[in-house]
């Protein structure tokens, strides 16, 4: 079942120049990017205006929302926290045809709209594709699969042997150090 996040815009339809203030918590499901998987540890915080300009209603603001990941390098869960933009146009279906074709909009359904959409991509934008509990994350072992941030691991490291292993063997010889 896809989420939403249904506004009703009552009034500030009528009204150009109305405005309305929402500061609420908005239940997330789990977010799938990519092959990495972020799991909301609470609800997130929504804190966006929403105003009719008479060409439509425009959304800004924010949405935060603390999220359990996984680390790439060691496979640690921590959570991260995310902060991400909400931007959105919506207009009634009858005032499509009048916008240009590359101008980017929702539409309002019984004086109605969907937040969910413009939540998930603000927060989308904002996290990251391989997630690092730390900079400094030392990550696991390729050889004996110890986390190197909690165990020394004394495992040489191998050079794989490629077409530019040569060139590894005379830089070596050369290098008086």
């Amino acid at each position: 079942m896809e989420q939403a996040y249904r506004v009703e815009l009552g009034a500030i339809l009528d009204d150009l120049g109305g405005q309305i203030s929402l500061t609420e918590e908005v239940s997330l499901e789990p977010m799938i990017i990519g092959s990495e998987t972020f799991t909301p540890v609470a609800p997130a915080q929504l804190s966006v205006s929403l105003t009719n300009t008479g060409a439509g209603v425009v959304v800004q603001g924010t949405v935060a929302v603390d999220l359990k990941a996984t680390c790439v390098r060691c496979l640690c869960e921590f959570t991260l926290h995310s902060l991400g933009e909400v931007e959105g146009f919506y207009i009634s279906p009858s005032h499509a045809k009048q916008l240009p074709e590359e101008q980017e909009y929702e539409l309002i359904h019984d004086r109605s709209i969907d937040l969910m959409p413009a939540l998930l991509a603000a927060l989308t934008i904002d996290l990251p594709f391989a997630p690092v509990h730390d900079e400094g994350c030392a990550g696991i072992c390729p050889k004996c699969g110890a986390d190197r941030n909690v165990v020394s691991c004394h495992c040489a490291d191998e050079v794989a042997d490629t077409p530019f292993g040569a060139l590894r063997d005379l830089l070596s010889a050369q290098d008086p150090h």
